[in-house]
């Protein structure tokens, strides 16, 4: 099962032998860009207690067709872990919070961006990349385009506290360290693929 954030709200892409879809039909094969606004506005007028789904027999060949006129990118990021006080990294980004991830550049291995981005957008030296958290999915319109986005999110671990920066030209305003149970802080003021990331972690790790 794969799920894509449209306007904050999730659209599950599910394997079933038969192709079924509570969207209205002129939305497939290919959802095409000039549409777009017409689904947000459709999928906002459902009734929030039923999920919108996509179901056939291969629901990751269905989801990159359903987007293939987006512009699709991957990036990489990770959630930061201060052993020493027990607190979780988080970023203000744009007025939004935010977990420090970004692009993955071409030909670079998506662990080793995450590394880089998180240090780039925060400024530690030292961070010890751990494990998968879990990928998302999510669109945006951004520079005249549609964007169809693929993150991996990654935990890692950092002791390397003293000198952090915010990334002051990517947006970011704030850096703040939080305990879980501070994190409905976060969760009043960011996007809903973050708190997919914080549900996993808060039950996993």
């Amino acid at each position: 099962m794969y799920k894509v954030f449209v306007d904050n709200i999730p659209i599950y892409f599910e394997k079933e032998m038969n192709f079924h879809s509570n969207l209205p039909n002129k939305y497939f094969p290919v959802l095409a860009p000039e549409k777009y606004n017409n689904l947000v506005k459709h999928i906002n007028s459902l009734d929030k207690n039923n999920k919108i789904i996509v179901q056939s027999s291969k629901p990751y060949s269905t989801l990159k067709r359903f987007f293939s006129d987006f512009k699709y990118l991957e990036a990489s990021g990770g959630l930061v872990y201060n052993p020493l006080e027990n607190k979780y990294l988080f970023i203000k980004r744009n007025g939004f919070w935010d977990i420090p991830k970004g692009k993955i550049e071409k030909g670079e291995e998506k662990e080793h961006a995450a590394i880089r981005e998180v240090r780039e957008e925060c400024g530690f030296n030292e961070i010890l990349l751990k494990d998968l958290i879990t990928e998302t999915y999510h669109t945006y319109f951004a520079h005249g385009k549609h964007h169809l986005k693929r993150t991996f999110w990654y935990s890692m671990e950092s002791s390397d506290i003293k000198h952090l920066t915010p990334q002051f030209e990517e947006g970011i305003s704030e850096l703040i360290w939080l305990k879980k149970e501070e994190w409905n802080m976060i969760r009043q003021n960011t996007f809903k693929s973050i708190s997919v990331v914080l549900d996993i972690v808060q039950k996993s790790f």
